[in-house]
């Protein structure tokens, strides 16, 4: 076993009496960034007030950070300030090496039909060092949130102590990325399109398979867990997002001193490569556009926010007037609140749009396809959104909201109470915690195991 890197050496190494857990992460919590590293920071700040001890291992992937050095030392430092222990251990197995030989043509054969685990999920290479890792802490319960990559190098882990927290499964937006709009119709009748359905296929068959070696696996995702339970993960639970609260209290004073435009200002929010995010601009350049020309040429501009290299005919399509494409913006907050309309239009039922209760916490007035109520069960149309199925309809949803402002405030409103509701830390991390609780709870029932 490679020995444990501390990051905080000042740290106590002693097992205490209180109840000890092991915080699984490919990199640190943090109050800055991702939804998921951001979820993570608040569930272990609510497990500390509990009265558990906590150790977060950093399970840090080469060439995988989404931070500088200068910033990891500021999370650091403030996990430190809460006595969160905190060490890194490196992932080190990589893809195996190409075959020669014989092997090089029955290897292909053997992963069609006989395909294994570490096939896909080469980390599997580490479960037996992470394993004595975390067999050398001894906790109560070991807990993962993050890619499934991961959690093979997690599967070495005592079942009884071990919680695989998921979003949707790696092989839907590669299922996604072949169909319309990323790719065309005849796109189907190549040889290329069979031969990443069938790669697909095999995708979602090691990725329930592994999911099977956890004891327990949690979903962020409403009507994705349900899919698991009918694929034969039937001790998958949902448990929601923590979203941070943007807007505060005080969020309609902020939106009444925020600049006001000329025209209506439309927001859209993400990684602008993501699979849903792209579909969803996609949707707007065909579909929504012509009829916002259409129906009120010149009144209205769309700021489209977020990191990331649009493919070269929608960053033509864009390349227009009233159509701003921001790149990262370094203070969304401030975006949000100056906005009229916060715009979701990804048109396929592919994971969930959380950035939708960033924007209710803000006080955002959200117009959205219908199609991300499925993986938000909180969205109602007319109640805390307006929900469109196509174009036409959703540029009349906008020009809706601009001109009847009592309906644009009831849907504020009704947004900033859903997420105060179901998605703030108040509303959720009691939630986990109590999960949790049930989870400690059913190991002091079962042999004691600590690893495979």
């Amino acid at each position: 076993m490679t020995p444990p890197q501390s990051e905080n050496p000042t740290a106590a190494t002693h097992r205490t009496d209180r109840r000890h857990i092991v915080y699984l992460t490919n990199e640190l919590p943090n109050q800055e960034y991702d939804t998921v590293l951001y979820t993570g920071f608040l569930m272990i700040r609510g497990l500390l007030a509990a009265g558990y001890d906590i150790t977060v291992v950093h399970l840090r992937m080469q060439g995988m950070s989404v931070a500088t050095e200068e910033t990891r030392v500021r999370w650091l430092s403030e996990l430190q300030r809460m006595r969160v222990r905190v060490m890194v251990e490196p992932l080190v197995s990589g893809p195996p090496p190409p075959k020669s030989g014989l092997q090089h043509l029955t290897r292909p054969l053997r992963k069609i039909l006989a395909p294994r685990i570490e096939d896909q999920f080469y980390l599997l290479g580490d479960s037996e060092r992470v394993a004595k890792l975390v067999g050398s802490l001894e906790p109560d319960i070991a807990i993962y949130w993050g890619n499934f990559q991961t959690i093979a190098a997690c599967l070495g882990i005592a079942k009884q102590h071990f919680i695989a927290i998921v979003p949707e499964p790696p092989h839907l937006p590669e299922w996604f990325r072949i169909r319309p709009p990323h790719a065309t119709w005849a796109f189907r009748f190549s040889p290329l399109f069979w031969r990443q359905t069938l790669a697909i296929h095999i995708r979602r068959k090691l990725s329930l398979r592994m999911l099977r070696k956890c004891p327990e696996v949690w979903c962020t995702v409403d009507h994705l867990t349900a899919w698991f339970q009918r694929s034969g993960i039937a001790h998958c639970q949902h448990v929601r997002n923590i979203v941070p609260d943007w807007g505060g209290t005080d969020w309609p004073a902020k939106r009444a001193n925020a600049t006001p435009t000329k025209r209506l200002k439309i927001v859209l929010m993400g990684a602008v490569s993501g699979t849903s995010t792209l579909a969803g601009l996609y949707f707007l350049a065909r579909n929504l556009l012509p009829c916002l020309d259409a129906e009120f040429m010149g009144k209205f501009e769309i700021h489209i926010c977020g990191g990331g290299t649009l493919p070269p005919n929608l960053q033509h399509q864009f390349d227009r007037p009233g159509v701003f494409v921001r790149g990262f913006v370094e203070d969304i907050v401030a975006e949000l609140l100056s906005c009229d309309v916060f715009l979701a239009p990804t048109p396929i039922k592919l994971g969930s749009r959380v950035r939708i209760a960033y924007t209710w916490s803000v006080g955002c007035c959200v117009i959205s396809h219908s199609a991300n109520a499925y993986g938000l069960v909180e969205m109602k149309d007319g109640h805390n959104a307006l929900l469109a199925s196509n174009g036409a309809d959703m540029a009349r949803a906008i020009i809706r909201s601009h001109e009847d402002p009592e309906l644009r405030a009831r849907l504020q409103q009704n947004g900033r109470e859903t997420f105060e509701r179901y998605y703030s830390e108040a509303a959720t991390v009691n939630k986990i915690t109590v999960k949790i609780e049930h989870a400690l709870e059913a190991n002091r029932n079962s042999p004691n195991v600590r690893v495979l």
